[in-house]
């Protein structure tokens, strides 16, 4: 992804609603607001250049999406959604869904996701493992005497396969 310069907007409207209208651009997240405000007569002008809307820098940022990506695919393998046509999408209050506990909550979430997964995945392997290993003793199983056993005295007893 490039850097590009940001361009500015001027927006008019009411004074009372000024925080409402400013809050609401920061959290779709299209707007960044720096040097608030600088006042030049009865206008107030807002410079979107410097605004940095977390505190995690973007490499952070990145990581973080790519492990509840991943996460979200796991589930989806595992447990696929059901949907019906008419269903109503679930709601969530904008705190709620800005929250960094709430995050914090869902990344933790995302690892332990992919650690189990990751169990899952070698524990599969493992039983492949073993399969293989029992159909290789599976022509031993119709043997008349013990695999432990060693032979006489005086006759030395050695299992083997030939081809």
């Amino acid at each position: 992804m490039s850097i590009q310069k940001m361009k500015r907007i001027r927006l008019i409207g009411l004074r009372s609603e000024k925080d409402a209208l400013l809050d609401d651009l920061l959290r779709f997240g299209k707007v960044e607001i720096s040097d608030y405000p600088q006042a030049e007569g009865d206008v107030v002008v807002f410079s979107t250049n410097n605004y940095d809307k977390t505190d995690l820098p973007a490499d952070m940022l990145v990581v973080n999406q790519q492990k509840l990506s991943a996460a979200l695919d796991i589930m989806q393998r595992y447990f696929p959604e059901k949907k019906g046509l008419l269903d109503p999408k679930p709601e969530a209050s904008l705190e709620s869904f800005l929250s960094n506990a709430r995050l914090n909550s869902c990344l933790h979430c995302a690892a332990r996701v992919i650690r189990l997964d990751g169990e899952i995945k070698s524990l599969t392997n493992r039983i492949q493992e073993l399969q293989t290993q029992k159909t290789a003793l599976q022509p031993w199983l119709d043997l008349d005497m013990p695999l432990e056993y060693e032979g006489t005295e005086h006759v030395s007893f050695t299992l083997c396969s030939l081809p």
